[in-house]
């Protein structure tokens, strides 16, 4: 009986090439990213973590109800938020009397949403609200969010 001689630089070679793969597939289509908060509380808890896929933001694969990480504005600071998405380009968002409505349509919540709000979304922008709508810092105050500002559509709709 014959064995085969292994080649281990052939197969080290190899075994790093499928590491590369493997974090470029995780950290470039899949995000791990912290929740740093309590605006999205009680689905995604501060300091948990959800994975998300840049790849859909990219690809502009954003609806009504996912949940996008997004770069937001708070006075001078810049910074990166877990918001989830109420208002598409073109529609229009009016909150009034702690109801929320998209296009004359209520959309349903828990609790109610604080503020008056009546805009008309542009081309290439999004409305955005915090799960806690008393709580959050979100598009009632900081402003609409860009397309360009989508970083990542939330993959898992759950922190672990």
């Amino acid at each position: 009986m014959e064995t085969k001689k292994v080649n281990v630089k052939r197969l080290v070679v190899m075994i790093a090439i499928e590491i590369v793969v493997a974090l470029l597939l995780f950290f470039v289509l899949l995000w791990p990213f912290r929740v740093s908060g309590i605006s999205m509380e009680p689905r995604f808890s501060d300091g948990g973590v959800v994975v998300a896929s840049r790849g859909m933001a990219w690809v502009g694969w954003i609806n009504r109800g996912n949940v996008i990480i997004c770069r937001m504005e708070h006075y001078t600071e810049r910074y990166t938020a877990i918001k989830r998405v109420i208002g598409l380009p073109g529609e229009r968002v009016v909150i009034y009397n702690g109801n929320v409505y998209v296009d004359g349509m209520p959309q349903e919540h828990l609790h109610e949403t604080p503020g008056d709000v009546d805009i008309l979304l542009g081309r290439g922008e999004f409305f955005v609200l915090g799960d806690d709508r008393l709580t959050s810092y979100d598009s009632r105050f900081a402003g609409v969010v860009q397309r360009r500002d989508i970083i990542a559509r939330v993959w898992f709709n759950r922190s672990w």
